[in-house]
């Protein structure tokens, strides 16, 4: 399945169907795409991935600076109620405030891409301001950098998405632990090797066939948990 073919299967799904029953998240990370379509997925969808993580590192309070072209914010402030954490939602550009943010309101955990997370953290060391306790990395379809040193050690857990809201790639709390890019394919999705593309189960209601990753996925052992374990590299 190529991009234009996923692009058909979701204006006929739009065309076709006006349920309630979900709702649409942008097939790109960025909002100027030409391509640009709404990807369902369920009203039940929960980011339980992000949960789990906020509640083993328990975070007291979690702050939000991903885009908010990418509509997580919703699905966020579902985790950090049912983890127990407060939610705050930072305008990227306002560095100043977020630190503010961090010295008094008892902000521990900041959710942000890899970007943002190196640039904010320089901005804090510069000024020697405190640093949160812990950062959750969301890799936006692309295959995971290599994180500096001073993230590597604060980083709580990682994943990737294919799309706003679609986890591809996520971490137990055994991966999270290790704090490198190690990851379990997400039990949405099955991955196909020789193509280099996942397939979606039948709870996503626009089938993925086939579509291709930028980067491949190797199995690299199993996990106490009892998945296994994949890492990403550039395709050759």
């Amino acid at each position: 399945m190529t991009h234009a073919e996923l692009i058909a299967e979701i204006d006929k799904f739009s065309h076709e169907n006006k349920s309630p029953a979900n709702r649409m998240v942008p097939t790109s990370f960025d909002p100027n795409d030409p391509t640009l379509r709404g990807f369902p997925i369920s009203l039940d969808w929960k980011w339980t991935s992000c949960e789990q993580a906020l509640r083993s590192q328990n975070s007291v309070g979690v702050m939000m600076r991903l885009p908010l072209f990418w509509q997580l914010e919703v699905p966020l402030y579902k985790a950090c109620k049912s983890s127990g954490a407060f939610i705050f939602v930072s305008d990227r550009g306002n560095m100043t405030l977020a630190a503010e943010a961090i010295r008094i309101a008892h902000i521990d955990c900041v959710v942000t891409d890899i970007e943002d997370a190196v640039m904010f953290s320089n901005f804090l060391s510069k000024k020697s301001l405190m640093q949160p306790r812990s950062w959750i990395i969301v890799h936006p379809r692309t295959m995971p950098r290599t994180l500096p040193s001073h993230l590597s050690e604060a980083v709580g857990a990682q994943e990737v998405h294919l799309f706003p809201s679609v986890p591809i790639l996520e971490q137990c709390e055994i991966l999270r632990s290790l704090r490198q890019p190690l990851f379990h394919i997400h039990s949405d999705f099955q991955w196909d090797a020789e193509l280099h593309a996942i397939t979606s189960r039948a709870k996503i209601p626009v089938t993925l066939d086939r579509y291709p990753l930028p980067f491949t996925i190797t199995e690299v052992g199993p996990c106490e948990c009892g998945r296994a374990i994949v890492a990403c590299s550039n395709l050759s």
